[in-house]
Protein backbone atom coordinates (compact mmCIF):
# COMPACT_ATOMS: atom_id res chain seq x y z
CA UNK A 1 0.00 0.00 0.00
CA UNK A 2 2.85 2.53 1.05
CA UNK A 3 4.45 1.32 -2.06
CA UNK A 4 1.49 2.47 -4.29
CA UNK A 5 1.54 5.70 -2.23
CA UNK A 6 4.74 6.07 -3.35
CA UNK A 7 3.75 5.91 -7.19
CA UNK A 8 0.88 8.02 -6.67
CA UNK A 9 3.16 10.59 -5.46
CA UNK A 10 5.98 9.87 -8.06
CA UNK A 11 3.00 9.96 -11.06
CA UNK A 12 1.98 13.37 -9.20
CA UNK A 13 5.42 15.33 -9.64
CA UNK A 14 5.89 13.67 -13.00
CA UNK A 15 2.54 15.01 -14.47
CA UNK A 16 3.47 18.40 -12.91
CA UNK A 17 6.68 18.12 -14.55
CA UNK A 18 4.95 17.27 -17.94
CA UNK A 19 2.50 20.01 -17.58
CA UNK A 20 5.18 22.36 -17.61
CA UNK A 21 7.08 20.85 -20.13
CA UNK A 22 5.02 20.10 -23.15
CA UNK A 23 7.79 18.49 -25.05
CA UNK A 24 8.14 15.44 -22.56
CA UNK A 25 4.94 14.73 -23.54
CA UNK A 26 5.97 10.82 -24.11
CA UNK A 27 7.16 10.88 -20.46
CA UNK A 28 4.02 11.68 -19.41
CA UNK A 29 1.99 9.15 -21.48
CA UNK A 30 4.43 6.38 -19.32
CA UNK A 31 3.47 7.91 -16.38
CA UNK A 32 -0.52 7.68 -17.42
CA UNK A 33 0.47 4.15 -18.33
CA UNK A 34 2.15 3.63 -15.29
CA UNK A 35 -0.10 4.90 -13.05
CA UNK A 36 -3.10 2.82 -15.07
CA UNK A 37 -0.88 -0.68 -14.37
CA UNK A 38 -0.63 0.53 -10.30
CA UNK A 39 -4.38 0.62 -10.28
CA UNK A 40 -5.02 -2.58 -12.08
CA UNK A 41 -2.17 -4.49 -9.72
CA UNK A 42 -3.92 -2.77 -6.78
CA UNK A 43 -7.86 -3.65 -7.51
Amino acid sequence: MAETRKMIAETGKLKRETSFYPFVAPEGLITVIVTAAAFIHKF
